[in-house]
This record gives C-alpha cells, structure tokens and sequence, in this order.
C-alpha cells in the first residue's frame, strides 16, 4: 500500500473559504456581537427576556419539588423522572448552583415555608410565577391537589405581600 495524502483538495478550498470568511468584514456565521443591521436598542431587550426567562425556570424547578413533596412527603419514581425530564429541558435556562439546589431538594424535600422564603429572597412577581405554574400544569396530570397546593401557595404569597 501507498502512502495516502491525508490534506486533497477538499481541505485546501474549505480552508481558503474559512480563512476568507474570517478576513471579510461580515463574516457569515461568525459574527461574534450583534449583527450592524440589528439596533442596540434591542440588546437590553434581550437580556430582559433571557433574565425572565431564566427566572421562570428556576420558578418552575421549585415549584415542581415542591408540590410533588408536599402531595404525599415524597416523591415517588413517576414524579423524579418528571422533574428530571423538565431539568433536562430547560437545562440551558438553571445553573448549577440551582439545579445542586434542586436536587438536595428532591432528596430531602421542600417545605412550604423555605418555598416562601426563596420566593421571597429572589423576589418572583406574580406574572413569573403565573408563567412558571403554566408551564409545569402538562406535568401534573390533571391532579387536581397539586392545582390546590399551588393556588394556596399563590394566595399565601399574595398575603403576606411577597407578591
């Protein structure tokens, strides 16, 4: 057997087109910050969204640990691998500090009182929490209590004016 070339021709042209893509002004693909037809006006837009984004996430975490805890006082197989289905889903959305959060939350539970706390320390409006019960309902499978438990949960918030 001869020795095989490893770089033909296919390497040389696609490796001018990257270098050419590079050099050029608007590089395709490339474009580290925002695009030049793309107003700066629009950038704190965006952030606002990703950090509301962001928060409803976290919402949505606790408040499914939470209600699936306090159901029953544990969470069973069927409700862990929900949790984890939803985690992995919004996975780009939850830090690791939250999702280590989570987790010590799954295995020792999550009171109603520490879930008031949280609420309250990371200051949740009504419209986040609205937003992160809407989107956990398709977990609940139509269990009416946990649509109890987290209707309490909003008007003891709303009480004692977290909200």
């Amino acid at each position: 057997m001869g020795y095989r070339r490893t770089r033909g021709l296919f390497f040389g042209t696609r490796r001018r087109s990257l270098i050419y893509m590079l050099m050029t002004e608007q590089a395709e693909g490339f474009a580290a910050g925002p695009t030049k037809n793309e107003p700066s006006d629009q950038i704190p837009l965006m952030q606002w969204e990703d950090a509301y984004q962001k928060n409803q996430s976290e919402l949505s975490a606790l408040l499914l640990v939470y209600l699936f805890f306090g159901n029953d006082g544990k969470i069973t197989f069927s409700e862990h691998r929900r949790i984890k289905s939803f985690l992995k889903k919004e996975a780009n959305q939850l830090s690791v500090y939250m999702r280590n959060q989570v987790a010590s939350f799954i295995e020792n539970g999550l009171s109603e009182e520490r879930m008031i706390d949280i609420v309250n320390q990371n200051k949740y409006s009504e419209q986040i929490y609205d937003a992160a019960l809407t989107s956990i309902k398709s977990l609940f499978n139509n269990d009416g209590k946990l649509f109890l438990m987290a209707d309490r949960l909003k008007k003891k918030l709303k009480s004692e004016e977290i909200m």
